[in-house]
């Protein structure tokens, strides 16, 4: 088996384990968040600059499972059955496109990672702003993309 079918045969699982992943993180940075807001002064920079970087991770978590979504449809990934309920081989691009948010599954995908895009934005704009308030605001957040992943 070559390198090409191996990755192949691992999207499906792979997309998967990243939505775990990226679920798994969210939490980290909502916790590390909580903590960074009722620590002392020493421990809070450190929890707040860990949940400034779970919280990135976990946008970028959100942009990759995206993309493995995209990869489906384009390659025709029928064994993914979002895939195989929303496209068929005769779809051009741009509604292969479409078709990445034309059911509930894919739709909720989508706006999780508008809302993460928006999220990051707001966090690299937060640095060095707001020092008391930035934990909770990035605790809100967490909480706002874990529960629009369930």
């Amino acid at each position: 088996m070559n390198s090409s079918a191996a990755f192949n045969a691992g999207i499906p699982a792979f997309g998967t384990w990243v939505l775990y992943a990226f679920l798994v993180a969210a939490a980290c940075s909502f916790a590390l968040a909580v903590l960074a807001g009722s620590a002392d002064r020493s421990l809070a920079t450190r929890y707040y600059r860990a949940a400034r970087f779970a919280a990135l991770g976990t946008c970028a978590l959100i942009a990759l499972d995206v993309l493995l979504l995209a990869y489906a449809f384009v390659s025709h990934d029928f064994r993914v059955r979002y895939v195989m309920r929303y496209s068929d081989r005769s779809m051009p691009g741009q509604y292969l496109f479409a078709a990445l948010w034309g059911g509930q599954d894919g739709s909720l995908l989508w706006w999780t990672f508008l809302l993460a895009t928006y999220s990051a934005a707001c966090i690299v704009w937060l640095r060095g702003r707001y020092r008391e308030l930035a934990p909770y605001v990035i605790a809100t957040l967490m909480g706002v993309v874990m529960s629009s992943a369930r």
